[in-house]
């Protein structure tokens, strides 16, 4: 398997030379890995703009559903939340139009497949914002549901469940999920890993810790099916590094501070120093600062500084989960580092926020108030978007695992 868009497509199959060229420059530019898909974002959205317009008035509705699909993983890679939601109408419109009129015509291929992956997509936005309201997320999973089980890939309808079920820390949802997901997983063709993270958060949930301490070696020792062994080459989710922060996560979210400290400290501390960090590229990037504080290590204090202040001025730009964790481990840094003996940093607050310094610094606590607030505001907001989440119970978790907090995080 290679990174390339349109891996399947035959050039030669194209009759429309600029929609073959424009397939062809596609290819090219993400041959290399999935970095290119980030570093060739611009010139990569508008070859899929002329492609879906091109195939769309030649009739070519494979390649037409091909490109909207990795319209949809370009904006997941880049975090382009707009462009999904952009998209999601658009794959309403055309999937009702001419999936089923059309499927037909291209027996043999993965056409059918496009549909509940690129509702996962839709999902991995739908679910983080406040503005999908519990009526709107439902109507979604109903509709995610029933594509799953008349397209196929229905595993990943019930994977996404058991995820939608950690946020929730709904028990009978994440069963419901594992069972049916267990049903269908034989179908898992893409990155074996990828496709059974979320056995972490079920056996958190269950406080099963000696099972999620398995699994989690099983997928570092690459002790899983020998056909899957490729997405160690490929999934920058197989990386011991990234399988570590995911658990370390999983445990924060379904507020489980014995588990969250027992890996932490017998995994992420028994990496060499230099690997205890992220880099700027990694999606556990802040998860790995936050980590860094409990352990009183401030030795990157000013990159740490730079990386706050970029949050402060992108904050609305996020998701509202995004706007909530990144709230909440930022608080926790700086009460962290208040703790530790540094009053002051070199962070610009917004002039509404009313607590900047002269000379440009501020106290260490006074960030962590402004960041404390973002995360309160946001969650009430998803609060009351959504009847099975508790925000206190998740600020109460960030800050038992951080250890700043005397009891454990009580359910409402």
């Amino acid at each position: 398997m290679g990174t390339s868009m349109f891996d399947r497509i035959k050039l030669a199959e194209i009759s429309n030379s600029d929609l073959a060229n424009a397939v062809r420059k596609a290819k090219q530019l993400t041959s290399g890995s999935y970095s290119d898909y980030e570093r060739n974002e611009k010139t990569l959205s508008r070859l899929l703009s002329k492609i879906m317009e091109l195939s769309r008035k030649e009739g070519e509705w494979y390649l037409y559903f091909n490109a909207l699909y990795f319209r949809f993983y370009l904006a997941y890679r880049a975090d382009d939340d707009k462009a999904i939601i952009k998209y999601a109408e658009v794959y309403y419109r055309d999937s009702a139009l001419y999936m089923d009129k059309e499927l037909p015509n291209y027996p043999n291929t993965d056409m059918a497949r496009f549909n509940a992956w690129i509702c996962g997509y839709i999902l991995g936005v739908y679910e983080n914002y406040s503005e999908i309201d519990d009526a709107k997320m439902d109507s979604f999973m109903k509709r995610y549901e029933e594509v799953a089980l008349k397209y196929g890939q229905t595993y990943s309808f019930y994977q996404d469940e058991m995820e939608l079920a950690a946020l929730y820390r709904d028990e009978a949802m994440m069963e419901h999920g594992r069972k049916n997901f267990e049903k269908y997983e034989n179908e898992i063709e893409s990155c074996y890993i990828c496709g059974h993270i979320q056995y972490f958060t079920y056996y958190i949930m269950k406080d099963k810790l000696e099972k999620a301490e398995e699994l989690l070696l099983d997928y570092i020792n690459r002790n899983i099916p020998k056909k899957h062994l490729w997405c160690y080459k490929y999934c920058e989710r197989a990386e011991t590094q990234s399988l570590y922060a995911q658990i370390l996560r999983d445990a924060r979210k379904l507020g489980k501070p014995d588990i969250f400290r027992y890996f932490y400290e017998k995994y992420w501390l028994s990496q060499p120093g230099d690997c205890q960090r992220g880099t700027k590229e990694d999606w556990y990037y802040n998860l790995s600062i936050y980590l860094s504080a409990i352990a009183g290590n401030f030795d990157a204090l000013e990159a740490d500084c730079a990386e706050a202040q970029e949050d402060i001025d992108n904050m609305s730009t996020y998701s509202t989960v995004s706007r909530i964790n990144t709230g909440l481990e930022w608080y926790c840094y700086f009460v962290l580092l208040d703790k530790s003996g540094c009053r002051e940093v070199h962070i610009r607050l917004p002039e509404s926020d009313g607590e900047q310094e002269q000379g440009g610094s501020c106290a260490s606590l006074a960030v962590s108030r402004y960041m404390e607030r973002i995360a309160d505001e946001n969650g009430r907001k998803f609060s009351q978007a959504r009847a099975k989440y508790d925000y206190t119970f998740t600020k109460e978790a960030f800050l038992q695992c951080a250890g700043l907090a005397e009891e454990e995080p009580q359910a409402k």
